[in-house]
């Protein structure tokens, strides 16, 4: 049963860190827009606006390194339930793909594998995408801070860079894989080469699924 909910789990607890990391992308892209706007003006008061950049720079790194603990935490908390949940995931799709193999003849046989097989791969595809769209948010800084104008920039920037650069936050899968859009990839190579295993040790049976007529219906 948790197998059935796991998907649902990473697609909400990656949109929910995906979201706080764009308000703090957001908010880097607020801050040097208007201090650009008004770089004239505060250029009078140079030392007292150097302090307030320092203190808006270790505010928001500490905001983003309290993100960061934070989804590392629920990596960690759920690191089991996503490990299983993508190991079900695929052990559905090879045996779905290797059963595939046999022809059918009725029409709710084909309609029962396509919908089962398209939503397992659809929510396999889903929670990949989201949990790379965490992956990218937490990066979605990093060119922003590296193109921040000279006047600007300051040791407080060059330490939220290289904090980016270190801490980048992904959900983690046990720590055997990270959810990245790259592993869906990832799982399509090795579901073609499992596939192709599966195919060349079992080509006896194989040969008998594709030799099977009428009515007669072998299941898993």
């Amino acid at each position: 049963m948790i197998w059935n909910f796991g998907d649902l789990i990473i697609i909400s607890i990656s949109l929910v860190y995906t979201s706080r990391f764009n308000q703090i992308t957001d908010k880097i892209k607020l801050y040097i827009e208007s201090n650009k706007t008004h770089s004239n003006v505060l250029s009078i008061y140079s030392v007292e606006i150097e302090k307030i950049r320092d203190k808006f720079w270790r505010d928001l790194r500490r905001d983003y390194g309290q993100m960061y603990q934070m989804c590392t935490s629920s990596s960690d908390l759920f690191g089991l339930l996503i490990l299983i949940t993508y190991s079900f995931n695929m052990m559905f799709i090879l045996v779905q793909l290797f059963v595939s193999l046999r022809p059918r003849e009725q029409i709710i046989e084909i309609l029962y594998f396509v919908s089962s097989f398209s939503f397992v791969v659809g929510r396999t595809v889903m929670s990949s995408i989201y949990g790379g769209w965490l992956d990218e948010a937490g990066k979605a800084a990093l060119p922003i801070l590296n193109a921040v104008p000279s006047e600007m920039y300051t040791e407080e920037v060059a330490m939220f860079i290289a904090q980016i650069q270190n801490n980048s936050p992904t959900l983690s899968g046990y720590n055997f894989f990270n959810i990245t859009k790259g592993l869906v990839l990832s799982i399509a190579a090795s579901i073609i080469t499992y596939e192709l295993v599966l195919m060349q040790f079992n080509q006896q049976e194989l040969d008998q699924y594709l030799s099977v007529k009428g009515n007669v219906t072998i299941c898993y």
